[in-house]
C-alpha cells in the first residue's frame, strides 16, 4: 500500500498532485503547525525574469496553531496583489481570459471565508474541476500528531509513505518511517510557458493558464512516471 503524506495547500503543484495520484490514500496532515517555509500558504508562478510567490496568508495570531484551526487574514489585503500578479503575468497566456473570471470569483469567495483550511479546500476543488482531473484516491485527515495515520479498521501489511518534497521539517514529529522517493515531477514533466525557457515547480494555476483543457496530456505523462523514477 502507498500512502501520500502531505500538508494541505492553497497552491498545489505537479509534485503534490503526482504523489496523490500514485497513492492508495492521501494522508492530509491538517494538524501540522503552520510553517512559513512550507508551501501551505504560497505558490510559485511565472514572471518575465523567472518566478515569484503568490500568497493566501494565515492569520498572524494563528501561526503557532494546527492548520485546521487557522483563520484567513482579511486585514493583510492579500487578494488584490494576488489577482494583479495573475493578470500581469498571465494575460498573454492561451487560457487566461477563459478561466480568469471564475478564478477571480473563487479567490474572492475564499477571501470571505474565516477558516483558512476551508478556503484552501474550496480553491483545490475548483482547480480539479477546471483541470478535469479523473477520480483521485480517498483522503484521510491527520488532525493532530497523536492521531492514527491510517484507519485502524483497515488492514495494511506494508505501507510506503510518500512525503511531499522538502518536507522533513514538519514530518519528523510524526515518528514515521519515510520513503523519500527520488522522483521529481516538476523537472520531469514540461509544458510550454509563454515566457522564454521553462521554470519548474510552478503551481497548478500556471499549468492551467498555459495548457487549459489539454491538461489531460500532463496527467497521462504523470501516470507513466513510476514511483521509482523510471
Amino acid at each position: 500500500m502507498v500512502a501520500a503524506l502531505q500538508l494541505p495547500t492553497a497552491f498545489p503543484d505537479l509534485d503534490w498532485l503526482y504523489r496523490w495520484m500514485h497513492s492508495d490514500v492521501m494522508l492530509l496532515h491538517t494538524g501540522a503547525t503552520f510553517n512559513r517555509k512550507s508551501s501551505v500558504h504560497r505558490g510559485k508562478i511565472r514572471q518575465p525574469n523567472g518566478t515569484q510567490w503568490v500568497y493566501m496568508p494565515v492569520h498572524p495570531e494563528d501561526r503557532r496553531l494546527p492548520l485546521h484551526t487557522c483563520r484567513t487574514d482579511p486585514d493583510s489585503g492579500w487578494l488584490t496583489p494576488l489577482l494583479r500578479s495573475f493578470e500581469f503575468n498571465y494575460r498573454n497566456s492561451p487560457y487566461f481570459d477563459h478561466y480568469e473570471p471564475e478564478i477571480r470569483a473563487d479567490f474572492q469567495h475564499a477571501a470571505a471565508m474565516s477558516s483558512w483550511l476551508e478556503a484552501a479546500t474550496h480553491l483545490n476543488q475548483r482547480l480539479w474541476q477546471y483541470l478535469e482531473i479523473p477520480s483521485l484516491p480517498p483522503v484521510e485527515y491527520i488532525p493532530d500528531n497523536n492521531a492514527p495515520l491510517l484507519n485502524p479498521d483497515n488492514h495494511h501489511d506494508t505501507v510506503r509513505i510518500l512525503p511531499e518534497k522538502n518536507s522533513r521539517n514538519y514530518l519528523d514529529t510524526l515518528g514515521l518511517k519515510i520513503d523519500n522517493t527520488p522522483v521529481d515531477i516538476s523537472n520531469r514533466i514540461r509544458y510550454d510557458q509563454h515566457f522564454g525557457g521553462f521554470e519548474a515547480g510552478c503551481c497548478l494555476y500556471d499549468v492551467l493558464f498555459e495548457t487549459g483543457p489539454d491538461f489531460w496530456q500532463i496527467v497521462d505523462a504523470m501516470v507513466e512516471v513510476s514511483l521509482n523514477g523510471a
